[in-house]
Parts: C-alpha cells; structure tokens; sequence
C-alpha cells in the first residue's frame, strides 16, 4: 500500500485542473453574465434568455452546460448559483479590482509625472533667466504631452519589461 503526502505533486496536479476547469468555465463573457443575473435571483431558462438578450436557445444551453457546478437548477427549475458560483463570483470580482487599482496606479503615476516635470520645466527659465509669458503654458504643455505618452506607454514598457525577465 502506498500512501502520498498530502502536498505530493498529484495533488498540485489536481488542484491546476480544477482550477483550469473554473477559468475555463468563466471564460465567456455571456457566462460572466449569467453568475451575475443568478447572484441575485434565482431565473428559469426564458428568463436568462430574456435578460441575456440570446437569441439562440441551444446558445444559452451550451454556456449553462460550460457553467457546470457553478450552477444548478432547484426544485422549481429555475437556475441558481452553488456555492462554488459564488465563489467564481468573488474570483472575478478580485480580477476587476486589481484591473481598477493597476489603472489607478498608472493615473496616480502620470500625475506625478505630469507635476514635477512642471514645476521642473518652470524653474529651468528662472535659472537661465530667459522667463516670458508664454513660459507657464509651454511648460505646462510639455509636461501634460509627456504625462500622456507615458500613461498611454506605460502597458508596452510593462510588458517589454515582463518578457525581459523570463
């Protein structure tokens, strides 16, 4: 008889396809839908359809059955999320959050940016003593251009980076 430790690496195997068979099953955006409809309220088929906007039943069937045990109907038939629903609910909720703070960031970034490229494009003038009118607004303009570029760049050079590591 042989008996395998708890964290052996059939374990890790398992667990990667139960993990794989969730995010295979929240891979659709009409699936995405359908846990948040139920989140809710519990719908019968016509319901979903209805609220969904599909057209095509055999559709909605063929996104309920990747769903899997996300979902499940009750005794009156109507669809409803299980626990492991809600639980994907929670994953993709946590996804749009770090999606939501990773855009704040970059904001927060290009502000920075943005303010002390100002205050520095301002102060090079008093130095060289070359100050005109058109000095705040030049400044200003430079500094909300560069501002842009690296917020519009800043997903390339992340990824650029990311590939450089590996």
């Amino acid at each position: 008889m042989v008996i395998t430790p708890p964290n052996s690496h059939n374990e890790k195997v398992d667990n990667g396809e139960a993990e794989a068979s969730l995010f295979e099953a929240i891979s659709h955006d009409t699936r995405i839908k359908v846990l948040f409809l139920l989140r809710d309220h519990q719908l019968g088929f016509s319901e979903l359809k209805h609220h969904l906007g599909v057209k095509s039943s055999g559709n909605l069937q063929h996104h309920l059955t990747k769903l899997g045990t996300l979902v499940c109907l009750n005794e009156e038939g109507l669809y409803a999320l299980t626990s492991q629903g809600r639980e994907a609910i929670m994953a993709i909720r946590a996804v749009r959050r770090t999606q939501k703070r990773e855009k704040s960031d970059r904001v927060i970034i290009a502000l920075v940016l943005v303010f002390s490229m100002y205050f520095s494009f301002m102060n090079v003038p008093f130095i060289f003593g070359t100050v005109s009118a058109q000095t705040p607004l030049l400044s200003l303009t430079t500094a909300v251009s560069v501002g842009l570029i690296m917020y519009l760049a800043w997903p390339w050079v992340y990824r650029r980076s990311q590939k450089n590591k590996s």
